[in-house]
C-alpha cells in the first residue's frame, strides 16, 4: 500500500495591476489539505491484478474534491497483457477563474470580464483500454485506445457583462499504436490519431 498527505499554504498581495485588469480581493490566503492511498490487489497470481487508489482534497477554492483511480491488468497468456483504467481528475479553480475583473473598477469603465466566486473544478472521466504482445524476445505491440470526457470547461458566457461560467463539455479520442524493440535505447515506429 502507498499513501500520503500534504498540506499548502499560498498567500499574495497583488495590488493595483493597473488600468486593464484587477483581483478583487487584492490579497488571499489559500489551503490545500490532501492525502491519496493506493494498493494492488493479486487477484489470480501473475495472472489478473487490479491496483485501486484515490485522492482526497480540501481547497480554499472548491471545497472538497475526491479523484479515484481503478486499474486492471490481464496476463491471459505468456507475453500477452491487456489493461484497462477508469479515473477521475479535477483541475480546480484559481483567482484568475474567481477574482478578476477586467477592466479595473477604479478607472470607473463598465466590467467586460468578471470572476465567478461561484466557479467549480474542472472535471475529466479517463477510460483507458490497452493490449500488449511480445511476438519475439526483441519486439513488443501495443495498440492502445483512451476516451476522455470533460465537465464544467471554464467559459466566458456572450451574454454582455457577467460572471465567467464553467458549464461547456468536451470529449476525445485517442487511437495509439507502437511497436519496440525490448533492446534499450533503440529508435521505435509508433503512431497515434487524436479525435476531439
Amino acid at each position: 500500500m502507498i499513501w500520503g498527505a500534504n498540506y499548502r499554504l499560498s498567500a499574495d498581495d497583488i495590488g493595483n495591476l493597473g488600468p486593464s485588469v484587477a483581483f478583487i480581493p487584492e490579497n488571499n490566503v489559500a489551503h490545500l489539505v490532501s492525502a491519496y492511498v493506493q494498493d494492488e490487489f493479486h487477484l489470480v497470481p501473475k495472472k489478473f491484478s487490479l491496483i485501486a487508489g484515490a485522492k482526497f482534497e480540501y481547497n480554499s477554492f472548491s471545497g472538497f474534491e475526491i479523484q479515484p483511480s481503478g486499474r486492471f491488468v490481464w496476463n491471459p497468456a505468456e507475453g500477452q497483457t491487456v489493461w484497462g483504467a477508469i479515473s477521475r481528475a479535477v483541475r480546480t479553480p484559481t483567482r484568475v477563474d474567481q477574482d478578476l475583473i477586467a477592466p479595473n473598477p477604479s478607472t470607473g469603465a463598465p466590467a467586460l470580464l468578471v470572476g465567478n466566486p461561484d466557479f467549480e473544478s474542472e472535471t475529466l472521466i479517463a477510460y483507458e483500454l490497452g493490449y500488449r504482445i511480445k511476438p519475439s524476445h526483441t519486439i513488443s505491440v501495443d495498440l492502445a485506445g483512451y476516451y476522455n470526457e470533460y465537465d464544467n470547461l471554464r467559459s466566458i458566457e456572450p451574454l454582455g457583462p457577467g460572471p465567467a461560467g464553467s458549464s461547456r463539455r468536451g470529449r476525445s479520442w485517442t487511437e495509439d499504436a507502437e511497436a519496440r524493440p525490448t533492446a534499450p535505447k533503440r529508435p521505435a515506429p509508433a503512431a497515434s490519431r487524436i479525435r476531439p
